[in-house]
Parts: structure tokens; sequence; C-alpha cells
């Protein structure tokens, strides 16, 4: 390894340490931030129930007091003794919370009154602004004979109800407080050892795959998301250091061989491309089976098509068959058959989408040659066959194979080597990319000509087409043409051509 990749490791190591370090802060933000709102929400219940309790229990004591005091007051007030009433009311608010207690005529004035001053109270810590000394006033009248005499009017003072409240809110304050610090320490130290760590040696590993090194990342205990994440590396890890040649990239090259290789050059061509436009739909919906036998149809026809007009298949995938057209010396050659080979194909379209019935071939057999069947049995396998039959028609008529075909003309670089065919006749360059470009542009189960091939093939005097694409519209610097049915001539030919083909694909083992 060198020293710039070794400083490029230890600066992504540094960078996925300080994600690490943000998920594990967000982590614990988030730990807290839920405590904090849990003690918010306990502390707002139990300080609105002791408010009330509180609240209720001062009303109790300040009306009863109250009454008691009416009832003391009776004797005094038809005697008019206001000494007594005096002394009696004094002795009354002594060592109270009752800030005021005065008896009161029905005119409204007071004739006895006793009254103290109360020390504020004190919270658990000295607080900055002071309480607000909150009073609640109660009024008993006194009754004599069915008369109201007067009334008793009691003053009571509430600040030890606002200072319960404050102890209480300073008390779940800090034990928020010192749960939160506690709830700090244990998430750091869980995402650290159980998540963290973990995840650096994980990132670690994987960056030493980068480098050629496949080593296995150290299990943890357990069976978390991170625990298997680190298993699923492991076996991950095993299985690409016993396939996979990392470490030997550099000790094998292949020979040369020069006689397997030519003078590379640029040759003029026709291409023909050939694409199923819904492929991949109909990998996912089709039976394995029909769709095998649907694609074993495709390459069947496709390549029969190219011996035909003396085609050679350039390159073969999934979707995509390319033929060139570059054996006969005449342009106008070349690009006539690339569009007689695409028509052909074009006729196939329809027994291509139709579905092989080996079931059903295989049930007629066995009534041939199987006699001792009861023939009620026989029948009954015929039906299923046949059923089957409708089913898969049924399938293909559904979901039938769509091809979008192009025919191209232009130059293209040749003499390049197939490893895969050790041959030397495969075609590269810009007109190819053309071509299969044009392909993508031409409608379902049409062939689309370009304007130098559509030229190069005679325009209207052996063929018919009509324009599709024009310049201004087109993604090239050439007009595009839709094809339509050949000359008399030539279709005639063409369907003698496909029944043939199809009478031959009958004949292949793949068909049954």
């Amino acid at each position: 390894m060198s020293e710039t990749d070794a400083l490029d490791n230890d600066y992504d190591l540094t960078e996925q340490q300080k994600r690490g370090e943000k998920v594990g802060s967000s982590f614990t933000l988030a730990v807290c931030l839920l405590l904090i709102l849990g003690m918010c929400a306990f502390w707002l219940v139990s300080n609105y129930n002791t408010q009330n309790m509180l609240r209720q229990q001062a009303d109790q004591l300040g009306i009863t007091v109250a009454e008691q005091t009416a009832l003391q007051m009776t004797e005094f007030v038809l005697a008019n003794d206001r000494i007594s009433m005096n002394v009696v009311l004094g002795e009354l608010i002594r060592g109270t919370s009752i800030a005021e207690l005065a008896v009161v005529n029905i005119d409204g004035q007071v004739i006895a009154i006793a009254t103290q001053t109360l020390p504020a109270p004190e919270a658990f810590i000295p607080l900055p602004i002071a309480l607000s000394r909150e009073r609640a006033e109660y009024e008993v009248p006194i009754s004599l004979q069915g008369a109201t005499a007067g009334s008793v009017r009691l003053v009571l003072d509430l600040s030890p109800i606002e200072v319960a409240t404050i102890n209480n809110l300073l008390m779940v304050a800090g034990i928020a407080l010192v749960l939160t610090l506690i709830a700090i320490v244990l998430t750091t130290t869980y995402f650290s050892y159980l998540v963290s760590f973990p995840i650096s040696l994980l990132a670690q590993s994987l960056a030493d795959i980068r480098n050629g090194e496949i080593e296995p990342c150290i299990e943890p205990d357990g069976d978390d998301e991170v625990a298997r994440a680190i298993r699923q590396y492991n076996q991950t890890a095993e299985f690409l250091a016993q396939n996979t040649f990392l470490n030997r990239f550099s000790q094998a090259l292949p020979e040369f061989e020069p006689d397997r290789y030519t003078e590379p050059g640029r040759q003029g061509v026709a291409v023909l491309c050939i694409k199923m436009s819904n492929f991949t739909y109909l990998g996912s919906t089709l039976d394995e089976d029909l769709f095998i036998n649907l694609r074993n149809k495709y390459y069947f026809f496709a390549g029969k098509v190219s011996e035909m007009y003396n085609g050679v298949v350039n390159s073969c995938t999934e979707e995509e068959v390319i033929i060139h057209f570059g054996e006969s010396q005449l342009e106008e050659e070349q690009a006539f058959y690339a569009i007689c080979a695409g028509q052909l194909f074009l006729r196939l379209i329809e027994e291509i989408n139709q579905p092989s019935l080996p079931a059903l071939a295989e049930i007629e057999d066995d009534e041939d040659s199987l006699h001792w069947k009861p023939a009620a049995q026989l029948e009954r396998e015929r039906k299923l066959a046949q059923e089957q039959h409708e089913r898969m028609a049924a399938a293909i008529g559904q979901l039938g194979a769509k091809f979008t075909l192009a025919a191209h003309s232009g130059s293209m670089l040749r003499g390049i080597y197939s490893p895969i065919t050790h041959a030397t006749n495969s075609l590269s360059g810009v007109t190819l990319d053309q071509a299969r470009a044009l392909c993508n542009e031409s409608p379902d189960n049409a062939l689309l000509i370009s304007e130098p091939c559509y030229e190069a093939a005679g325009d209207g005097l052996r063929l018919d087409a009509h324009a599709y694409l024009d310049v201004d519209s087109s993604p090239f610097d050439f007009e595009a043409y839709l094809s339509l049915e050949p000359l008399s001539d030539y279709r005639l030919l063409l369907d003698r051509q496909a029944h043939q083909l199809i009478a031959l694909w009958s004949q292949e083992p793949l068909a049954s």
C-alpha cells in the first residue's frame, strides 16, 4: 500500500468516526429529550393534582374555622362584648396560616378584628423573584334566632401552596438532571461499545477489500442487527476469498497470439438491429418454460434470417440481435438485404408468439403405441393437454413478444478480434450505435429504415416506406422511414421464405 492510499484510508476512517460520533450524539440527544419530556409531563400532572388537593384542603379549613368562629361570636355579638371578641379572635389565629379574622356587623362595619404578619415561606433554594403571596377570603354569617346579626370574615394565606408548587418543580428538575446525566453516560457507553465500535471495525474491513485484502471482521456477541450484519459480511468475505483473484491481478497475463489478429480498417456495411422491446416484462410475467421456448424461437429465426440474406450475427444478447451485411461489395445489395431480412423477421413474429405443445404430441404418441390404456384415460389426458395449450396460447396472446427493428448503413471498424468466437468479423463504431438508437425509436413490430440505408437500397424502386422522423425531430442528422410492405414480387418471395423457416423450426429438437 502506498503512502497516499494509507493517508486516504486514515482520512476515510476519520470521517467515518466523525459520522459515528454524530450518530451517537443524535441518539443520546434523542434519549435525553425523551426523558426530559417525560419528566415535564410527570411534573405537570403531579403539580395539577397537588395544587387541586391543597386548594381543596385550604378551602375546607377556611370555611370550617369561619363557621366555628361564627358560633363562638354569637353570644358576644348579642352582648356587644367587643373586648371578648378581640381576645377570642387573637387566640384563634395564633400559630395558624390565618392572616386576618374579623367580625362584621350587619352594616358592614368591622366591630372586632385580629391580624398577624406571617413570614414568607422559603423554597429549597433562594428565588430571584418574590412570591405573590396569594390569599383566599371566606365569609360566614352569624345567625341569631333565625336572623343575621353579622358575619365572620377570614383571610387565609396561600403562600405555602405556592411554595410547595415551586419545591415540587425544583425537585422534579433535580431528578430530571440526575437522570439525564445517567442517561448520557449509559447511552454513550452503550452506543460506543455495542454499535459504534463494531461498525468501525466493519468499515475498516470493507476499506481493506478495496486494497485487495479480504479479512473477516470480529463478530460481537448477541443476535442484534449489528451482529447479523457483521456475520453476513464475514460470509461474503469468505465467499470472495474463495472465488475471486484479487491477490493475483498482476500474476498472469494472457499470451498474445498475432495470428488471431488482423490489421483493423473500415468497411461499408448495412446493419439490422432486432430488439425484443418487452423482454424484461415477459421475463417477470411468463412461465419459465414458456419464456425459454419463446427466446429459443426468437434466436432461431433471427439466425436463419441472417443466413438467408448472407448476413453475419455481430452480437447476440438476451434481448438484442445485431446482424451486419458486408459480404457483398455492392452497397445497394447490403442495404436491400438488411431491409428484406427485417421484413422476413416481421412475418415470423406471429409464429414466435405461438406456444409449442410437447404435452399434446406426447398424448397422441401414447394413443398410437400404448393400446393398453383405456380410451377414457387417453381422452382425459388429451383434454388436459388441450387445456394447457389454450392457457399457453392465451398467455402469449395477452403477453406477446414485441419487437423493434432498424436498418442502417454506414462505415464501421472491422478486424476486431473476439476472444469468445476467436474470429475477426466483429464490427464496431458510430454506425452500430446509431442503429441501436434508431431501433429504440421504432414502433413495436415495425421496421425503421435510416435515410442512408433507404437511399442505398433504391428508394421506392424495390421497396416502399413513408417518412417517420424528419431531421428536426430526429436525434440523428438524417431522416428515418417506416418500412411498408415490399412490392409484389418480393412480397411473395418473403412469404415463401417465412413458410420454409416455420417448417424448418418444427423439425428442430428445440421445437419438441
